[in-house]
């Protein structure tokens, strides 16, 4: 057998993919990046292509390789496990998944890696490749960009909305964290495509409990997740556990990228067989359970009446500190202040917009013959978007928009209110910290809209703002003001943007559900803010969404289509144009990771 070592092809630091989309080098394996690892980082680029590839490290062969006879990869000399081998895709061709994520623990350490034992979709020995991945040098917080590094960490504080608290959070101060869920070793700090973030580094779940907390770590149950699974450690295990805390703290992740919608599926938008059955366990075992949504998305909300969890906790994907942000929340040294910028309905056909968008297995029902190329999305809720379907329709919701709670208790009032313009106001607001820790309140000041004919929710965000950190007893009043600009709403009949004739009335709070009437103004004629021409019109009439006959309009899904590639004009957009985009967004996050 010949031994293939340090065959591949040129790097720049970019995909070499950008060079050649269909390379037909002679080389068995090849890079598509450089071969550095950075710890950090939970999903590197190649899981653009496919959320799989989180935790790997991929390499690009010119073989297909048979999914049977994947091989196996050692690191160091240690055999480890068989890389992920997925089906060949037009733009990038074979892949081959090679998971180091668990294995690479040490950083700016050198490991060798070898791969071998393959076979090609022929029944032949591919030759096996051998090559040297390094993990990065760790950057410390605080030492390059100090000011930046604030702004990170204060947007990871202030970003976490708490969701969920009976009288659980804060931890006391001392006690150990029981850990539970491959989540709390695999806890993202980003997502991936033209957002995505190169970490200079990472704070995650240890470090933040051991070096930013009062708290310990349960260090055996921590390690025992570093394997990845979610399943309920050995009894013994939960036994020790149960002595040192009766809390358990449950991790639940996803990995999020642009080109990846979330999948309607378990592990995507649902919870996993496995994460239901280890949090149905823990709850079951001990007196409190706290969950830590680790997420970029909503996702199902029924399992945490179902096993009563006693708290819950959004981090998002909270940035190179948002280990040491979750760590200062769970001892009570930072008091949550975020608010949801989206509503979490109980399950995912709760949304009007559900039936406009096609699931895999009604994508195949529908494939008949040549398989389906292309699926259109017509959107047919119309402005009834997130709260404005929920508060609108009265229809039940986890958490509303606006949602997030504290460990601390605010009493808000109207002070005074003037007109500005002639439907415009001004209006200060009075919050009072009125409980026993120090803590930073949101105010929301809704508008609802009477006496027009055209189609409104019954409550339209128009303001907010932040208090400081107010201490027990302190008060601060924030000035809102709301300009015709915000109140105004698009008429396609006059191509205009117009305030109707009526009332229109101020409610302040926090989600629309939670508001109390503060204010009105009457409008006497109709206020053309700006005229303008209607644009890019659809090609079709779409039936939206109307609460004045919600019964028939509610989207059914009718004009979301599918299509085969010859009823879609041809292949190319799959072959070439859209993976093309995405390349091109992997090579400008390449270019931002060099810099």
């Amino acid at each position: 057998m010949t031994k293939k070592r340090g065959n591949f092809m040129p790097i720049d630091g970019t995909f070499e993919l950008l060079a050649g989309l269909h390379d037909d080098n002679q080389a068995a394996m090849s890079f598509l990046q450089k071969p550095v690892y950075n710890l950090d980082e939970m999903d590197r680029r190649e899981s653009m292509i496919s959320l799989v590839y989180s935790g790997c490290f991929c390499i690009k062969s010119s073989k297909h390789i048979d999914p049977q006879q994947p091989g196996m990869v050692y690191i160091d000399g240690k055999a480890t496990e068989a890389p992920l081998i997925e089906k060949p895709t037009a733009m990038f061709g074979q892949l081959v998944g090679i998971i180091v994520r668990k294995y690479l623990l040490e950083y700016n350490k050198e490991h060798e890696v070898r791969y071998a034992g393959a076979y090609d979709t022929d029944g032949i020995e591919i030759s096996e490749f051998i090559f040297k991945l390094k993990t990065l040098p760790r950057i410390e917080p605080g030492v390059k960009y100090p000011e930046h590094d604030a702004i990170v960490l204060q947007a990871a504080r202030e970003g976490a909305v708490l969701l969920k608290n009976n009288n659980t959070l804060p931890l006391s101060s001392g006690s150990c964290v029981n850990v539970f869920g491959a989540a709390a070793v695999v806890f993202r700090l980003g997502c991936l495509g033209a957002g995505k973030i190169n970490p200079r580094y990472g704070i995650r779940v240890k470090e933040g409990i051991e070096k930013y907390s009062s708290l310990k770590l349960n260090q055996e149950l921590y390690d025992f997740y570093t394997e990845e699974r979610d399943v309920f450690p050995p009894g013994d295990m939960v036994t020790r556990a149960k002595d040192l805390s009766g809390t358990a703290v449950v991790f639940i992740t996803r990995g999020s990228s642009e080109a990846h919608d979330v999948p309607m599926d378990k592990g995507g938008y649902y919870l996993t067989d496995q994460e239901r059955e280890l949090i149905r366990k823990v709850t079951a075992t001990f007196g409190k359970t706290v969950a830590i949504l680790n997420v970029a998305h909503p996702i199902e909300t029924k399992w945490i009446e179902e096993y009563d969890v006693d708290a819950v906790l959004l981090t998002g994907l909270s940035g190179m500190a948002g280990g040491r942000a979750l760590a200062e929340i769970l001892d009570g040294t930072v008091n949550p202040s975020g608010k949801l910028p989206n509503t979490w309905a109980y399950d995912y056909h709760d949304y009007p917009s559900a039936p406009n968008f096609l699931t895999k297995d009604q994508i195949a029902k529908k494939s008949v013959g040549a398989p389906i190329q292309y699926a259109t999305t017509v959107y047919e809720e119309g402005l009834y978007v997130g709260y404005r379907y929920f508060d609108t329709f009265q229809k039940p919701a986890a958490y509303l928009f606006g949602h997030g709670l504290s460990y601390t208790t605010f009493d808000t009032k109207l002070k005074s209110a003037a007109k500005t313009d002639a439907c415009g106001t001004q209006m200060d607001i009075e919050v009072t910290n009125t409980g026993t820790r120090a803590g930073k309140e949101v105010v929301m000041l809704y508008a609802h809209f009477e006496g027009g004919e055209l189609e409104q929710p019954d409550k339209r965000l128009v303001a907010f703002a932040k208090t400081k950190e107010l201490l027990p007893g302190e008060a601060q009043i924030l000035c809102l003001e709301v300009s015709e600009k915000r109140l105004k709403s698009y008429s396609e009949a006059e191509a205009a943007w117009i305030i109707e004739p009526g009332r229109i009335s101020f409610l302040l709070g926090g989600a629309p559900n939670r508001t109390t009437l503060v204010w009105s103004v009457d409008v006497a004629d109709k206020i053309i803010v700006s005229q303008v021409k209607n644009r890019i019109a659809p090609p079709f009439p779409i039936k939206e969404l109307s609460a004045k006959n919600s019964n028939g309009t509610y989207p059914q899904g009718e004009m979301t289509k599918v299509y085969t590639a010859e009823e879609s004009g041809g292949s190319f957009l799959s072959k070439i144009a859209v993976p093309l985009l995405v390349a091109m967004v992997m090579f400008l996050s390449s270019i931002l990771w060099n810099v």
